[in-house]
């Protein structure tokens, strides 16, 4: 049975958390830890797993607006010749992380269903293969470089599909809701979920895809910061980036207050398989 309280949450405050035992909190802790150890290795051994079909490992320089380094892990992701034996254990346990946390996504998945009125549980689980799992690290910034993205880790944006936070290692996350910026501190005993665009598609606007951004911080000016997320993407449509990249047209909560109809002219039908 779903959980009244998380329908009321996400009504209420665009997300919701749901608790989850210690068993979940040391999976994603442990994989936390891998992820790390595999931030150490020299650069030419992470390139190795080249950024493809939004899979691999991704490196954004001090240049671009969000300074960082991705790795995205599907089921399918096959491991690159001459893998370490970091880089096993690393895809190895994300991969056992995706098949462990298949019935937190589903119960998530009935939660929004039953807020927003259509369910999207059997298409949520049909792209099993195609969740992705990815897992964030921000690097220290100087004052300069911190100042020059107005202080911003993240710049403010909508997700595409349906976002589950399970992993953070600092503060800094905020969401866009009733006209402020809310900060939501992280907690490892729960996990944080919201809706995309495809999900207020679906839902009629009734669950609006929550805006949402990373500030920086002092903790983060001096060590970074990681999280680990997993952005699952389903239904028969998509956005049409003809409208604009979805950072821009959806920065500060534009599509809160849409009408129906309006907002669903910005999508076409996916020709492709779901991805987040």
């Amino acid at each position: 049975m779903v959980n009244q309280q998380h329908i009321n949450a996400i009504t209420l405050n665009g997300y919701f958390h749901m608790r989850h035992n210690v068993a979940y909190a040391n999976i994603f802790s442990a994989f936390a830890d891998k992820w790390k150890t595999f931030q150490r290795q020299p650069m030419a051994v992470k390139a190795r797993h080249a950024f493809v079909n939004d899979t691999g490992y991704e490196y954004k320089s001090a240049s671009a607006s969000d300074f960082k380094e991705n790795f995205h892990l599907t089921r399918g992701y096959q491991t690159p010749p001459k893998a370490t034996q970091i880089d096993v254990e690393f895809l190895e346990y994300g991969k056992s992380l995706l098949d462990e946390i298949t019935p937190l996504v589903q119960s998530i998945a009935q939660v929004i269903s039953a807020a927003g009125k259509f369910d999207i549980t059997s298409m949520v689980m049909g792209m099993k293969d195609q969740w992705v799992l990815r897992c964030l690290r921000y690097f220290p910034r100087t004052m300069a470089q911190i100042e020059a993205n107005e202080n911003l880790l993240a710049v403010p944006h909508a997700d595409q599909g349906l976002t589950i936070r399970i992993y953070e290692d600092g503060a800094g996350f905020e969401v866009l809701w009733n006209g402020e910026w809310i900060a939501v501190d992280p907690n490892p005993n729960c996990l944080m979920a919201y809706p995309g665009l495809v999900g207020q598609y679906y839902s009629d606007c009734r669950l609006p895809a929550l805006c949402h951004r990373v500030v920086s911080n002092h903790e983060t000016e001096l060590r970074g910061r990681n999280s680990i997320v997993i952005f699952i993407g389903f239904g028969e449509v998509e956005y049409d980036s003809r409208n604009g990249r979805i950072k821009d047209r959806f920065a500060y909560g534009e599509n809160y207050l849409m009408p129906v109809h309006e907002f669903k002219q910005l999508f076409i039908p996916r020709l492709v398989p779901a991805v987040a």
